[in-house]
């Protein structure tokens, strides 16, 4: 039987909630900058309402725990600790960069067994990385997500280029469009609450009532930009 999962997302630029019940995903997606806070929960009560669910027919909520804009993922652990405070539910946090990479796999499912690379602009001439892979039953694998200079980051684009396809998803091409021609195919995207959710399914076993285990936000550097 197939988990009914409430997801959010609100590390970038872009602000979601996303329902997943009995295999289908609803999902309320905005470029809303500064304005996540006033946002995600008018978004969860919409997908609960599309999906005709309520807090009760919830197995757990997942949320993304960054990397991200400092605000943002601020504000996506303590609505989720509060949420999962007043319904009594488990909380699974999944990786930013995790949700773009299983994003890839439906915007180039040609490509969907390769490896990704997701990648946000970090700033301070800084990006947010993680690799991660599709096993054979269909698991999202990743490594740990890192923060490195550009420079770094490219060295390994070039070194990865020279033994197969170079394949990343996220914003940084939209934030340095020179970056575009590092890889051999780019996808332009914000992380999603849907994927989030659907990353979620496959790592029931970690979810955690906040009583056990507060959510806590990814930081990748002490210092920190919104």
């Amino acid at each position: 039987m197939s988990p009914t999962i409430l997801a959010i997302e609100t590390s970038t630029k872009a602000c979601s909630a996303a329902l997943l019940t009995q295999g289908e995903t609803f999902e309320v997606f905005e470029l809303a900058p500064q304005k996540h806070a006033d946002r995600i929960l008018p978004m969860v009560m919409e997908v609960l309402a599309q999906g005709g669910c309520s807090a009760q027919d919830l197995d757990c909520l997942a949320y993304a725990n960054g990397p991200g804009a400092f605000t943002g993922v601020r504000i996506a652990a303590g609505v989720i600790q509060g949420l999962g405070f007043g319904w009594q539910k488990p909380v699974i946090g999944v990786s930013t960069l995790e949700a773009l990479i299983h994003q890839a796999w439906s915007k180039r499912p040609d490509l969907a067994d390769q490896t990704w690379v997701g990648c946000l602009d970090a700033r301070m001439q800084e990006v947010y990385w993680q690799s991660g892979h599709r096993s054979q039953t269909g698991q999202l694998v990743t490594q740990p997500a890192e923060m490195l200079g550009l420079e770094a980051a490219r060295a390994r684009v070039v070194d990865q280029a020279a033994n197969e396809q170079t394949l990343g998803i996220g914003d940084l091409v939209w934030a340095l469009p020179e970056w575009e021609d590092a890889f051999s195919v780019f996808v332009s995207a914000y992380p999603r609450a849907g994927d989030v959710a659907a990353v979620a399914a496959q790592r029931l076993d970690q979810a955690r009532l906040v009583t056990e285990s507060l959510p806590q936000p990814i930081y990748l550097r002490n210092q920190v930009t919104s």
